[in-house]
Order: C-alpha cells, then sequence, then structure tokens
C-alpha cells in the first residue's frame, strides 16, 4: 500500500510517521488525506488527526495550525501536538490540558486588565497633580 510521510511540528519537537491515510478537521469539516493526495493547504481547528499506519490505527491531538501536503508529505505545524492510540483516552487528556491552558490564559488576562487599569488610574493622578 503506497504511504505518506506525516511530519508534526511544535516549537518543542518533530514527529516524523509513515502514514496510509489521515483525517483532520479544519474550517469546511472533517476530510480525509491518503499517499498520492493533491497538493493543497489549509488551517486546522483543534482536533484529533486520525491516521491509519502499518495497519494500525493512530490518533494525534493537535491546538489547530497549518496543514500543507506536497508530493506525498503532509507536514502540520501546531503550537501543541500529544499523540496517544486511544481516541477516548487521548481526548480527556487534551480537554483537560486545554482547559487549564484557557483558564491560565484567563488568569492572565485578568491580571493584565488590573494592571492597565492601575496604570491608566496612576497616569490620572498624575496629570491632576496628587
Amino acid at each position: 500500500m503506497k504511504t505518506a510521510t506525516l511530519i508534526i511540528l511544535t516549537p518543542s519537537a518533530m514527529v516524523e510517521r509513515e502514514v496510509e491515510s489521515l483525517t483532520a478537521v479544519d474550517g469546511s469539516g472533517s476530510f480525509g488525506v491518503m499517499a498520492r493526495h493533491t497538493d493543497f493547504i489549509t488551517v486546522l481547528k483543534p482536533c484529533i488527526l486520525a491516521y491509519r499506519s502499518a495497519g494500525a490505527e493512530g490518533f494525534a491531538a493537535v491546538d489547530g495550525g497549518v496543514m500543507r501536503v506536497d508530493g506525498g508529505t503532509v507536514t502540520i505545524a501546531t503550537r501543541e501536538s500529544v499523540e496517544g492510540k486511544d481516541y477516548a483516552g487521548l481526548r480527556a487528556v487534551i480537554e483537560k490540558r486545554f482547559a487549564m491552558r484557557e483558564e491560565k490564559e484567563a488568569t492572565f488576562m485578568d491580571l493584565l486588565k488590573n494592571m492597565e487599569k492601575l496604570l491608566v488610574d496612576r497616569m490620572v493622578k498624575f496629570e491632576r497633580g496628587a
């Protein structure tokens, strides 16, 4: 069976697999890619990639990113990726990890807003000569 090379790039790692097929999700919905697929590029939504490699199914969760299919190579550049062999288990890990990150980002944004408010208040006081 024909295979394609799947490369997943994150800021800290690179994973490379030979795959027979791959499914992903972009703005238009779920789609599949097989070896010898027409070249294209798309922006992925956060999703769990499902792929078949050497007859076995594998999964990799990606936090969105850009996917390029070019001459038998599928390259995905993403902020974060986690691999797993069990879809349900990987989904639970991802939901927890992404939820924790979203909570940290929300806390950071609250802190940033408070700092901005303090800065504006001090600038107003300074302008008034207080």
